[in-house]
């Protein structure tokens, strides 16, 4: 079933869209929240508030690309779910790769409001529109689903210190690129 059925699916509150979206995206979804926090019952409980904040929000919205509309939507229910449980064990590679983006933005700045920003999330995208696909992959795969060098290695052929070099130039090109935008670093 494409997206434009699903979507279908859901503006005419039929619930095969839920079965439908667990189906087809169930596993992604459950990818980027392991990724973010650890324990089992959580990440259960952001895939059900994502579905349901799917079920919700459509209608009205509509979204143009579903997959990362709901990837964004697992993403952050995960990061609301790491904040309120920032007193329990945190994933290391999450806040590793956070920490990581920090080092464009300086204190002032909250990373994740900053990443997520509309005007940052834009420019995010013409950036990453100018880079080769792989460099483009390595980078969705660490900052926006929180993989470990260990497994952007694994899935690309790359040693862990090709892909932390990788990473750390397209961290100075996204430094430079901010900087030549106009947004205050």
């Amino acid at each position: 079933m494409d997206d434009s059925e699903l979507i279908m699916l859901f503006n005419t509150r039929n619930e095969k869209a839920l079965a439908e979206t667990i189906n087809k995206y169930g596993k992604l979804c459950k990818y980027v929240a392991q990724n973010i926090i650890a324990v089992k019952e959580d990440v259960e409980e952001c895939l059900n508030d994502t579905y349901m904040t799917v079920w919700t929000n459509i209608p009205p919205e509509k979204p143009e690309c579903f997959s990362a509309y709901i990837t964004r939507i697992v993403r952050n229910k995960a990061l609301k779910r790491l904040e309120y449980n920032s007193a329990l064990k945190r994933n290391s590679s999450f806040l590793t790769s956070i920490s990581e983006l920090g080092e464009i933005l300086d204190e002032k700045h909250n990373v994740e409001e900053e990443v997520l920003g509309s005007e940052i999330k834009d420019l995010l995208n013409v950036f990453l529109r100018k880079q080769k696909q792989r460099d483009r992959v390595i980078f969705m795969k660490r900052y926006l689903y929180f993989d470990s060098l260990k497994e952007i290695s694994l899935a690309t052929n790359l040693s862990e210190k090709t892909i932390a070099s990788i990473l750390y130039r397209m961290r100075i090109k996204l430094k430079n690129f901010l900087l030549n935008q106009g947004v205050e670093l």
